[in-house]
């Protein structure tokens, strides 16, 4: 694993317990702020228990999911993560972020991937989905 990588999946497993969540720009490591976040590919999540945490296996995550957001040619996707209060249990995914204008786009790809919530990220605040 390349020694940016170490650090970055140390900074997930630290946001994690601080904040129970993040969305970040794989290239520059910033978080995003603004926008509502919302799987963009339920195919590359990670779900795992916080207790079993394995640098080697988030680290590999981080690397097929930069490779997915390189490959897409997109500007929109990021990575996101939370971990649900009350549970041991830790979600990775790649996230697309939309403006906030534009909630109902997010949405729709929620809904199109069979998510239950998004992530307004300025009011950080969940956006609860109705999946049909």
């Amino acid at each position: 694993m390349a020694s940016d990588d170490v650090h970055l999946v140390a900074r997930l497993h630290s946001l994690l317990l601080s904040d129970r969540g993040f969305t970040l720009d794989l290239v520059s490591g910033r978080p995003v702020l603004q926008g509502v976040a919302v799987c963009a590919a339920p195919s590359r999540a990670l779900v795992l228990r916080l207790s079993d945490w394995s640098d080697q296996i988030v680290g590999s995550w981080i690397g097929d999911a930069r490779a997915f957001v390189h490959e897409s040619g997109r500007d929109d996707l990021y990575v996101g993560g939370w971990h649900p209060a009350g549970t041991d249990e830790v979600h990775l995914d790649v996230v697309r972020v939309v403006p906030a204008e534009r909630t109902r786009v997010a949405e729709a790809v929620g809904r199109l991937h069979r998510q239950h919530a998004a992530f307004d990220l300025a009011r950080r605040t969940v956006v609860v989905l109705q999946v049909a």
